[in-house]
């Protein structure tokens, strides 16, 4: 699609993706809440970071935008349907490695994501890609600590891990941002070069500990949603 992207007239870069998540965890984004709360977020969020009312008026379309669109293929529910009350923000973990039995390597690690996802998977190829990097060798051994920007209950029971991200995949400052450059390949491609593969992993395993211990009848293929 050729068509620009919503946020393409936005900053790109680390200090704006602070500026969507603190947005994120301090919307309201149910639907009687969304537009008055994200015009009043992204305007005193945006005039803080030096924005013009023109921009902080598309971040407040750009986070309305965001919560509409159906969380799929996960669940077809929208974060406005959802509700806040469905959202756990910032979960905080100390997730503990080799508690039982010896450490395990990376590289071992590496071998049982490869073992579990389809050979049409869009991530099928970031084991191989771990495994050929010098943390393969890495031994996964003492305390990881971690923060979930969200974790969110949908309907059945489920528990969905979510982590913001504002990734500009357009490929060169001089290139305008579009639709067009947010295909499935170019997103994957993405994730797997900054391992977002991998954080997705450790959170889902923080999730699946967190959720053993609080959620009595706890079934991961019934409640772990991915």
């Amino acid at each position: 699609l050729t068509v620009a992207s919503p946020m393409a007239e936005l900053p790109s870069g680390a200090a704006f993706g602070t500026l969507v998540h603190a947005a994120l965890e301090r919307l309201d984004w149910s639907e009687q809440r969304l537009a008055s709360d994200a015009a009043r977020i992204a305007t005193e969020l945006g005039t803080r970071s030096g924005f013009s009312p023109a921009q902080c008026r598309t971040l407040a379309a750009s986070l309305e935008a965001l919560c509409r669109t159906p969380l799929a293929p996960l669940t077809e529910a929208t974060l406005s349907e959802l509700g806040t009350a469905a959202r756990l923000a910032e979960l905080d973990f100390d997730l503990p490695l080799a508690d039982q039995g010896r450490p395990a390597t990376v590289g071992e690690l590496t071998s049982l994501m490869a073992q579990h996802l389809d050979r049409d998977d869009p991530l099928a190829e970031y084991p191989s890609r771990l495994a050929a990097t010098e943390a393969a060798d890495g031994v996964l051994n003492g305390f990881l600590t971690g923060s979930i920007d969200a974790v969110l209950r949908v309907p059945g029971g489920g528990f969905l891990v979510v982590d913001y991200k504002t990734n500009n995949l357009s490929p060169s400052p001089e290139v305008p941002q579009i639709l067009g450059h947010y295909t499935p390949d170019a997103m994957a491609e993405a994730m797997m070069q900054a391992h977002y593969p991998l954080q997705a992993l450790l959170y889902c395993a923080a999730l699946h500990r967190y959720l053993g211990l609080r959620l009595r009848g706890y079934d991961p293929h019934r409640h772990l949603g991915g």
